[in-house]
């Protein structure tokens, strides 16, 4: 998944997401960083469609915490 940005009205690939693409995702710092997205702190556009594809993301999912086994 690459973001994109226009340039001279041109679309091309951005090297990362802006600061304001992922907050309008609901997309937090924790979760940004454990889906290894490119973040680009230079950036400071936000497109639609960079939102739309940050909200696709499916959100990483809590693992689920193994069961004690029973003490005899």
């Amino acid at each position: 998944m690459q973001p994109i940005v226009e340039h001279r009205g041109q679309q091309r690939k951005a090297k990362g997401y802006s600061c304001k693409e992922i907050e309008e995702a609901g997309i937090n710092c924790q979760q940004f960083c454990k889906l290894k997205l490119p973040w680009d702190s230079r950036r400071s556009t936000s497109y639609k469609q960079n939102v739309d594809q940050l909200k696709k993301m499916e959100k990483p999912a809590v693992p689920a915490k193994k069961a004690k086994p029973a003490a005899k």
